[in-house]
């Protein structure tokens, strides 16, 4: 067998230098997994200070929604009534722009919960004080502060603040009802939020620099660590040369022979063939010359959770051992939908993403979202479309990039999901049974992996799923 060697399919899976931030604002969050908006400092347009954080979509029709969030612990302000206000400015905003804030507890999560939904910010606006107000209970533990966009126009938001307040001043919100938790509590969460001014800056995953809101360079300081905000550790800054047998290009259909690829800080600047290449005096040349390459492959359905042997009726809920046994195959980029532990994929993803393990980049659903009458036990169905709501929520502020559907969802909790996942920029994957294939299209679900045996899409007439077998004849 021909040994072969992979490089990442950045031109497959959609990801291209137009899609990179210049820097984000430190301490935040950012999700922009649908790569129509871009976040900068406001340096010319803010309240105070020296910068602004301004979000503007790429796109005349977005398709989906950004985030921009922190998290940090409750500890101090157990028992009182919060207060998050924000100046906002608007331009042109055709859908919405909404401040969010939300307290989750140790037993239960969404304790309490405000996004603004009834009183969004539209259309053209100079600055503006917008607030929250909450209770937050003597259990709560965490809680969660962001700003959310979607659609054509422009934000600039600046000078957050959180405080407590006397409880005279009236909640914007009655107190939620909570679900139950589902995974550890975060470790190491920062005591109070930072940055809420944006007057610092570091560089996105895909740039860099370092950006302050002066303009001066400043060296970044190491802060607790946000779960949905590890930034994957970026290629090698090098200029590199490979020099292989055969490139193998399936995008064009194309093979180029006794090849050199040229690239630079992660970059495939050219690939030509070796006689028509000259070479830098000093170039950097990596021998591949008895290999085959090819892009980096595509898994979109690669669970983390195993069996702990072949025929096993155990399971390894999150096995470490499976991105580099992937990466080794030549899979450089894995969609993982549905977890049986959500927070260890994450934290496992975190670990590839700062470059402390091997592996492939990883696209991850958290838990699965199911009906009541699942089967699954582990799969922990939800009972109300608001459940399958904050179940969605709880996962996309960890930092999930899209969601599980599975087959008992139908009806009014599978659209809340979806639309939950869309206003988080998350991907709705789904293995349906409740509904068809076309009604699971038209309720939003982008990504339809398998359903029940035989579906009533594809079946012939009079042809139920107890007769799959003479669905072949």
């Amino acid at each position: 067998m021909k040994a072969a060697c992979f490089l990442p399919a950045l031109f497959l899976f959609g990801i291209s230098a137009s899609h990179a931030q210049v820097a984000v604002p430190k301490d935040w969050s950012f999700r922009n997994s649908s790569a129509e908006y871009e976040i900068q400092p406001g340096r010319e347009v803010k309240h105070g200070g020296k910068a602004s954080a301004t979000i503007k979509s790429k796109t005349d029709s977005p398709t989906e929604s950004c985030f921009l969030a922190q998290m940090f612990r409750a500890d101090d302000y157990r028992g009182k009534r919060l207060q998050v206000s924000a100046y906002v400015k608007s331009k042109d905003v055709e859908r919405w722009a909404q401040m969010m804030l939300r307290v989750d507890g140790k037993e239960k999560v969404a304790l309490a919960f405000d996004n603004m939904n009834d009183r969004p910010i539209k259309g053209t606006n100079d600055w503006k004080e917008y607030r929250i107000v909450l209770d937050v209970a003597g259990d709560a533990e965490e809680i969660y502060l962001g700003f959310l966009y979607f659609g054509k126009g422009q934000v600039w938001i600046d000078d957050c603040k959180v405080s407590t307040v006397a409880k005279d001043v009236k909640v914007t919100r009655e107190k939620g009802t909570g679900f139950d938790r589902t995974i550890e509590l975060t470790k190491d969460l920062r005591k109070a939020p930072l940055n809420l001014d944006f007057e610092e800056w570091v560089p996105d995953p895909s740039a860099g620099s370092i950006v302050s809101a002066s303009r001066q360079d400043k060296a970044e300081t190491k802060g607790p660590e946000h779960p949905a905000a590890v930034k994957r550790i970026n290629p090698t800054a090098k200029h590199l040369f490979f020099r292989c047998k055969l490139v193998i290009n399936p995008a064009t259909n194309e093979t180029v022979a006794d090849a050199v690829i040229e690239t630079n800080g992660g970059t495939i600047l050219k690939v030509e063939r070796a006689k028509e290449f000259t070479l830098p005096q000093d170039a950097t040349v990596i021998d591949c010359s008895s290999k085959f390459v090819i892009p980096g492959l595509i898994d979109t359905h690669g669970h983390l959770y195993t069996r702990t042997h072949i025929m096993s009726p155990k399971w390894q809920k999150t096995d470490a051992r499976l991105p580099a046994f992937y990466l080794a195959a030549g899979v450089t980029t894995i969609g993982d939908p549905g977890s049986m532990d959500g927070a260890g994929d994450i934290s496992l993803r975190n670990r590839i993403d700062r470059g402390e393990l091997p592996g492939p980049r990883y696209f991850l659903a958290g838990e699965y979202i199911e009906g009541q009458s699942g089967f699954i036990p582990w799969h922990r169905p939800v009972k109300t479309p608001e459940e399958a709501r904050d179940k969605v929520h709880y996962w996309a502020i960890r930092g999930a990039t899209a969601i599980k559907i599975y087959a008992a969802a139908q009806g009014e909790i599978m659209q809340a999901a979806i639309d939950e996942a869309h206003e988080h920029s998350m991907k709705v994957w789904a293995h349906v049974g409740a509904v068809t294939f076309q009604q699971a299209i038209d309720m939003g679900v982008d990504q339809l992996f398998h359903g029940a045996i035989v579906m009533p899409d594809t079946r012939r007439p009079g042809i139920t799923q107890k007769d799959f077998k003479e669905y072949d004849k």
